[in-house]
């Protein structure tokens, strides 16, 4: 199977190379998905991403840990010392790359205000679009951020969280998703 420019020619044929041949009973348009996650810090967004098959995933937060690991520092250590504009710079950059890619992509990031998530929608546009919403109980939450600050050294301060449930909007078809999923973490 080939993919050609969003098209697909399940038998392989050259002549299909530009785009769909009308006459070719193998072609079919190929729409790539992508699913941008929506969640707080400790919410399981990158537990659940790690699970999906045939996806790549875009995360500012691997972007901050490769540095980490680069720089012998913890997660926490490195997102203090980095410069943040670079940062942004690298996840847009891997992003326009896995669309260019024609791949499927899944966006890992809190995501919790339609402005912060518009840059990246604007970015998948033509992709068939999910926002994956994940919902955790406050007392599992502080469980979470607890227990991964001692594996990790990831510190999330409480001010950020409550800010970040502050800021929280919750995503609608108006923003370009053709479907919203909730799971209960």
């Amino acid at each position: 199977m080939k993919i050609y420019n969003k098209i697909i020619c399940t038998n392989g044929h050259d002549r299909c190379f530009e785009g769909a041949d009308e006459s070719c009973p193998y072609c079919e348009k190929y729409q790539a998905k992508a699913k941008i996650l929506i969640g707080l810090p400790g919410s399981g967004k990158s537990t659940w991403a790690d699970k999906q098959k045939g996806f790549v995933i875009i995360s500012r937060d691997v972007i901050v840990e490769e540095l980490a690991k680069e720089n012998n520092l913890t997660y926490t250590q490195a997102f203090d010392k980095i410069n943040q504009d670079e940062t942004s710079k690298e996840f847009f950059r891997r992003l326009r790359r896995a669309v260019n890619n024609d791949d499927n992509i899944i966006v890992d990031q809190t995501h919790m205000g339609s402005k912060r998530r518009s840059d990246v929608i604007k970015i998948l546009d033509g992709y068939d679009l999910e926002a994956v919403v994940f919902v955790v109980s406050v007392p599992e939450l502080t469980r979470r951020l607890k227990e991964r600050e001692i594996k990790t050294g990831k510190h999330i301060p409480e001010y950020v969280v409550n800010n970040m449930v502050k800021a929280y909007q919750s995503p609608t078809k108006d923003e370009g998703f053709n479907k919203i999923t909730y799971v209960r973490a």
